[in-house]
């Protein structure tokens, strides 16, 4: 869906919050490859390591970024969406579009 919503997107930041999310990452990979989407693939030990995976992901050039589901993410949602809009980066979330998220899943 993010690259039907995003014509122009070709790198796709995943930021994953230790250990959550490891199973998902080989689906993602082989989604990204049948997309021809490039994965840059951050990831976090804590809430005070948002803001540097942001810049990380700038860094990268990568168009928007996927939010891995992680309670540290939901507890600092407010923030990941102050920190999305500083940066300017649309996320895609489970977390739901009303925590500023650009799609949820």
């Amino acid at each position: 869906m993010l690259h039907e919503a995003i014509p122009g997107v070709s790198r796709v930041a995943i930021l994953r919050h230790l250990p959550f999310g490891e199973s998902a990452l080989p689906d993602l990979r082989q989604a990204s490859d049948a997309l021809k989407l490039k994965l840059a693939i951050i990831e976090i030990g804590s809430a005070d390591e948002l803001k540097s995976a942001f810049q990380a992901a700038k860094r990268k050039k990568v168009g928007a970024m996927l939010l891995m589901w992680s309670p540290v993410f939901y507890l600092n949602r407010d923030r990941i969406a102050a920190i999305a809009i500083e940066y300017k980066l649309p996320i895609v979330s489970s977390l739901g579009s009303e925590m500023g998220a650009f799609m949820s899943y």
